[in-house]
C-alpha cells in the first residue's frame, strides 16, 4: 500500500513539474509562424494556463511585435443588463489596419494568439476601448488577468 501511495505522489509531482517547464523556440528555428505560434503557445499551453496574461506577452514579444491587442468579449445576450465584458484577447504581429485589409479583403493569409481569461470578467468592454488606445496600454491594464486557454487561429486566403 506504501508503495502505491508513494508511486502515486511521485507521478503527481511530475506531472506538476513538467507543466512548469517551458521551451522557447525562436522564430528563426521554426522559420513558419503558425508553427512558431503552435509550439510556443498551444503545445505547450499547460505553462501558461493559471499564470497571469503578462506571461504570455512576454513570451510572444521575444520574437514578434506587439502591434495589434484585440480584446475578445463576453456577449450582450448572456447578460441581464446586455453589457459586454473582456474575456480573452487576441495578440498579432500586424497592425490593426493591416489585420483589417486581411480579414475584409482576403487578400492574404493570417494567423494570431488567441487568448481565453479565467473569469471573473469585470471590464466593461467599451469602456476599456474608450480609455485604452494602444496595444501597450491594453497589455498593461489586462497583464495581471489569468490564462483560461491559448488558440491559434489560422485564416488562409480564398
Amino acid at each position: 500500500m506504501k508503495k502505491i501511495v508513494f508511486t502515486f505522489i511521485a507521478v503527481l509531482l511530475s506531472l506538476s513539474m513538467s507543466a512548469q517547464n517551458f521551451s522557447h523556440y525562436t522564430l528563426s528555428e521554426v522559420v513558419d509562424t503558425a508553427q512558431y505560434l503552435n509550439q510556443n503557445f498551444v503545445n505547450q499551453k499547460n505553462y501558461f494556463i493559471g499564470k497571469p496574461f503578462s506571461e504570455v506577452l512576454k513570451v510572444y514579444q521575444l520574437d514578434l511585435p506587439l502591434k495589434y491587442l484585440s480584446p475578445n468579449n463576453t456577449s450582450p445576450w448572456n447578460d441581464k443588463w446586455g453589457d459586454m465584458y473582456i474575456n480573452g484577447a487576441a495578440l498579432s504581429w500586424y497592425t490593426e489596419a493591416e489585420c483589417k485589409k486581411i480579414f475584409y479583403k482576403h487578400i492574404n493569409a493570417i494567423c494570431y494568439i488567441d487568448v481565453d481569461f479565467e473569469p471573473p470578467y469585470n471590464i466593461h468592454f467599451f469602456n476599456f476601448m474608450k480609455i485604452y488606445k494602444t496595444p501597450e496600454e491594453m497589455a498593461l491594464h489586462l497583464k495581471d488577468i489569468l490564462v483560461k486557454d491559448i488558440r491559434v487561429i489560422e485564416k488562409t486566403s480564398k
